[in-house]
């Protein structure tokens, strides 16, 4: 997954019941970014790192 630094910028997360489709949406450059079930584990194992971090697990 491609990262690109937006700032402050929120994405927010759309989700397309018919298609069973997932895509971050980027509302300053009108940019979608379709998210994979392989990138959900990854986005999710991420935030599992950071709490881990903040509790001192790690």
């Amino acid at each position: 997954m491609e990262t690109k630094d937006y700032g402050e910028i929120p994405y927010i997360i759309e989700i397309d019941w018919i298609n069973e489709t997932v895509w971050l949406n980027n509302h300053v450059d009108k940019e979608k970014i379709v998210v994979t079930e392989k990138d959900s584990k990854s986005i999710e194992n991420a935030f599992k790192l950071i709490k881990a971090k903040r509790n001192g697990l790690l």
